[in-house]
């Protein structure tokens, strides 16, 4: 869908779960100001026991349809668009956010040059893992595998070593 269009719904969408959020960004390739997006996705940190009611009446009324209801990732149809919602702590915001806004080549060299700044060992399993993750359930992790804290994207920018990137300059870099 063009870009102008599916904006409007996903700022649409934003209104209509932001008062049972703390906080919800649009990310994805719409943060990205791609000219085409097939999906609209969000990041939000939910009051979850309201946002999970919202969403449930929200289906009980056919205004959604889920394809995918977890603890932290949700997918769904809502007015004939595909959503995935993305819900975070405080504390990883700013991963999930960075993550989430992409693009995946982005993220995948992101994340190859912390592994590499940080010294993360390069061994990997049989099926082609890195024995010593460097993200895990939503989490930055440190080279000895403790949670790195993240509340803002900034601070994601900072850990690489690198100036902030503004979205639509994420594609290929």
């Amino acid at each position: 869908m063009k870009f102008d269009i599916i904006k409007k719904y996903a700022e649409e969408l934003k209104g209509i779960l932001a008062p049972v959020c703390i906080r919800i960004e649009i990310a994805g390739s719409i943060r990205r100001k791609r000219p085409e997006s097939k999906d609209i996705e969000l990041v939000c940190i939910p009051d979850k026991y309201r946002l999970e009611q919202l969403l449930n009446n929200m289906k009980a009324h056919s205004k959604i349809f889920f394809v995918k209801n977890g603890k932290l990732y949700k997918q769904f149809k809502w007015s004939g668009q595909i959503v995935d919602l993305f819900i975070c702590q405080p504390e990883n915001w700013g991963w999930i956010y960075f993550i989430r806004t992409g693009s995946s080549n982005w993220n995948k060299k992101a994340l190859q040059h912390y592994r590499n700044i940080y010294g993360f060992p390069a061994e990997r399993d049989e099926a082609g893992d890195y024995k010593v993750k460097a993200s895990h359930e939503g989490y930055l992790l440190s080279v000895t595998g403790e949670k790195i804290f993240t509340l803002e994207e900034q601070d994601v920018f900072d850990l690489l070593k690198i100036p902030f990137v503004e979205p639509e300059h994420r594609e290929r870099k």
